[in-house]
């Protein structure tokens, strides 16, 4: 489950009443639009977000806007969030990529954007996503994600990211290729014929060609010193000696001019900025419960009148926020170290109340709580489930990295959560070695289902490296571990170890026992709403089923797995295709076998896991069978490249590829049988060759010795021979096995 959607960032800013219409900034960006990126990049106060609202409101193009923060640096929070503020255009797009996100283990992010952008191809009109403030975000995994989205944008989408610094995209390459349409601090400086429009007509001065023409220059163009400068003379009858003494850097001008204006309100109207300043964004019952006040509604409205550098956030100017650069002036102001923890504590206190664990715990950190923020990180504040499992994996590593080791032993859990975060972010290298420090420190808290249930996540975590890792016996004894040591409320851990556990019995050939351990770990997925592990457990269910060759049930199951995984499906469907794919080429049944080996190949490559070569596999020796050799030999070259590229290796894919690369064209038959061998039968002639009895083929293969024996038959059939040694005699003679002539 993910963190609750704060709707107000999904808000485009309204459009500010004294704003310059700037013909040559509508311009830019309209040219832009045709491209895929419009960069708008600049410091701070030169008008970035009101030249796109300005922008936007003169053409009729689709708009989904998304206002970033710190805390969308979690990639799931993020993508989360890409995927809402479409919906608000474009409701049908996206729910299956929600649906895999709210998962406790999401599919990686390419395979989410694979889906998405699918269904936007889809979209019948233009559509512009603009990304303000992307500088927030500091994590390079959105990066490459963005990067992936942007490299296959379809024509009628066009993304706009404001930021105030580059972001870490690959924008020589855009650039390069027309793709990129960029704004940047000198084309958005006020040029002197602007500046006299926003003075002397929005603003209502009346000031002289030459101090317009001095201040321009003062400022450089700057449109925030502008503003300030503007506030300003509002307030002076001697508007000439204040521009002659107006001078400095910018901070130095914003510092002196801020002081300036906020001499000019009362002071609670300074107290109340000074308080709210902690806020990223406010609401009038927020505000109440920050300042112990009771009109911050009219505050607001007040602080609006006067352009104290408050930005509506959503139509009905519900929600504000401060200029970036007022609220960093105004923070600077709370000294009192005390009070500034109080007021993050109420600051918290409310969010958690309207059900924003996220912000709550990131106001616990802010005030230094350490009890609250392991209270809302351990899931005290929600449903149970940790926080880093709905959608805070960043924001609680950012936070556990912060802290002293004595701090994390005061709380052993903290240990264990870090170790979690981690798993679930995908850094394995260090987890097993916090495994070890979580284990030690909990023995520092008394014996009893607490302790037993931290204990059992340890294991769980050590499961799931093994898992990655291949350690069959470990993972079993983790598993085992875990479900002894979890309580029956534990169902988080308990349904994530029952699932591996039922993997190691699979992969150890104990079939009868993995059968009852996925049906419980089904049962288990259901009762919890884990998506996930029940199409997991399906898969192994289905596998046992069509290695003992129930071909009906183990066809049923694998639907049943495909249903499950939805629309767009989760990756892992790829693996139920696969499976069909294996059957129905073992039962001759070639055009269906094509059509879901090519699905499980499309699903299974954004795996990022070298195993989507068996897909590979199996679809070329499909094609083979149907004399297609040519079409054979594409899956196998895209996918050898891709192993390369990653470092990995298949021996089938590098045998199949060197067989097919030395047969002649142009329609060589890499089986000249009338009923070919499945690639299963090929494995266990393979094996046959290799001196191995069926008792060893049985073992090596994780199936029954009636499977084999069954093999034996259909190979010695096609084959027309009687005998073993006939079969490998006959097979090398038509180049079925490696090193044959």
């Amino acid at each position: 489950m993910l963190t609750q959607i704060l709707t107000t960032k999904l808000h485009r800013p309204t459009p500010r009443r004294q704003t310059v219409s700037r013909a040559r900034l509508l311009r830019r960006l309209e040219a832009g639009v045709d491209g895929k990126l419009t960069l708008v990049s600049a410091a701070a106060g030169f008008g970035k977000t009101t030249a796109v609202t300005d922008w936007l409101t003169h053409q009729d193009r689709q708009t989904a806007w998304l206002s970033l923060d710190a805390q969308d640096s979690d990639l799931n929070r993020f993508l989360t969030y890409v995927v809402a503020t479409l919906q608000t255009v474009a409701p049908q797009v996206g729910q299956g990529v929600l649906q895999g996100l709210a998962s406790p283990q999401p599919p990686p992010a390419p395979a989410l954007l694979t889906a998405l952008l699918n269904q936007l191809a889809e979209l019948a009109q233009p559509l512009v996503l603009v990304l303000d403030d992307y500088q927030r975000i500091e994590n390079p995994a959105i990066d490459e994600a963005l990067t992936f989205f942007l490299d296959h944008l379809p024509p009628q989408l066009h993304l706009i990211v404001i930021t105030r610094e580059d972001p870490s995209l690959p924008l020589a390459r855009w650039r390069g290729r027309g793709q990129l349409n960029e704004l940047r601090a000198a084309d958005l400086r006020f040029l002197p014929e602007e500046v006299a429009t926003y003075l002397n007509e929005q603003m209502e001065l009346t000031l002289s060609a030459d101090s317009l023409a001095a201040l321009h220059t003062r400022t450089e163009g700057w449109i925030a010193g502008l503003h300030l400068a503007a506030l300003s003379l509002q307030k002076r009858s001697d508007p000439a000696q204040f521009i002659t003494a107006f001078s400095g850097s910018h901070r130095f001008i914003f510092d002196y001019l801020i002081e300036e204006v906020l001499h000019h309100h009362p002071p609670p109207i300074r107290q109340f900025l000074v308080q709210t300043s902690i806020l990223g964004r406010m609401c009038p019952a927020l505000c109440d419960a920050v300042t112990g006040m009771s009109h911050s509604a009219e505050t607001l409205r007040y602080l609006e009148q006067n352009n104290l550098f408050i930005v509506p956030l959503d139509t009905e100017e519900e929600w504000f926020r401060y200029h970036h650069l007022f609220a960093e002036f105004l923070q600077k102001q709370l000294s009192d170290q005390q009070e500034r923890a109080a007021l993050h504590r109420r600051a918290g206190d409310w969010y958690l109340a309207h059900g924003f664990e996220l912000e709550a715990f990131e106001h616990a950190v802010q005030a230094e709580d350490v009890a609250q923020a392991v209270v809302l990180l351990e899931g005290g504040g929600g449903n149970g489930m940790p926080l880093h499992l709905r959608g805070g994996v960043q924001p609680a590593l950012r936070w556990l990295k912060s802290l002293p080791a004595d701090t994390m032993n005061a709380h052993p859990t903290l240990w264990v959560i870090y170790a979690s975060a981690l798993l679930f972010g995908g850094v394995v290298e260090d987890v097993l070695r916090l495994t070890d420090v979580a284990e030690a420190a909990l023995d520092s808290l008394p014996p009893g289902p607490e302790r037993d249930d931290w204990l059992a996540h340890v294991a769980s975590i050590r499961a799931s490296v093994a898992f990655t890792a291949d350690d069959v016996e470990t993972m079993a004894a983790e598993s085992e571990r875990a479900l002894r040591l979890a309580s029956p409320q534990n169902v988080t851990v308990r349904t994530a170890v029952t699932w591996s556990l039922g993997v190691s019995q699979l992969r150890r050939g104990h079939l009868d026992q993995a059968k009852e351990t996925f049906r419980a770990a089904i049962k288990a997925g259901q009762a919890i709403g884990h998506r996930l592990i029940q199409v997991l457990a399906l898969l192994g269910l289905a596998e046992i089923q069509r290695r003992e060759n129930h071909y009906p049930a183990a066809i049923e199951t694998y639907r049943q797995a495909i249903a499950l995984a939805g629309e767009p499906p989760l990756p892992i469907a790829g693996a139920a295709h696969l499976g069909l794919a294996t059957i129905a080429f073992e039962q001759g049944a070639l055009e269906p076998a094509e059509t879901h080996a090519k699905t499980a190949l499309e699903l299974t490559r954004q795996l990022e896991h070298p195993r989507f070569a068996e897909a590979a596999v199996l679809l070329s020796h499909i094609l083979l069978a149907q004399h297609r050799p040519e079409e054979a030999l594409a899956p196998l070259t895209s996918t050898h490249q891709q192993l390369l590229a990653h470092g990995w290796q298949d021996k089938r894919v590098e045998q199949l590829l060197a067989q097919l690369t030395d047969l002649p064209a142009p329609a060589p038959q890499s089986q000249p049988l009338i009923e070919p061998l499945t690639p299963r039968e090929l494995e266990v002639l393979q094996l046959i060759a290799a001196g191995n009895s069926n008792d060893q083929i049985a073992a090596q293969l994780f199936l029954s010795l009636n499977t084999v024996k069954g093999h034996n038959r259909r190979i010695f059939d096609k084959l027309e021979v009687n005998r073993r040694t006939e079969a490998v005699a006959r097979a090398r003679q038509l180049g079925l096995l490696p090193g044959s002539n």
